[in-house]
């Protein structure tokens, strides 16, 4: 991964977050249809969950040495609400 300007970052890190935020909002959205318990509808809510966890780790942080990006990978198990980190 090359270097990126803080500002670079930032605009990446935000559409990124853009992503994933339309993702949880599609998936919230087929949740509360009345047809949210077909097939189909779970499965659609399931790959839209796993793109918003998927993009998280996209999201790119400075490192302290030379300002160069790294992708950050946050566990988000189980004990993780959709769209929240776990606490360790």
């Amino acid at each position: 991964m090359g270097s990126f300007t803080s500002s670079e970052r930032a605009a990446f890190n935000a559409g990124i977050e853009t992503v994933r935020q339309m993702a949880l909002t599609t998936a919230v959205t087929l949740e509360v249809w009345d047809d949210a318990g077909r097939v189909q509808n779970q499965a659609a809510v399931a790959a839209l969950q796993a793109l918003a966890e998927g993009a998280r780790d996209l999201m790119l942080q400075a490192t302290s040495a030379d300002d160069r990006c790294t992708s950050v990978v946050i566990y988000n198990g189980p004990e993780a609400a959709i769209g929240h980190e776990a606490v360790p």
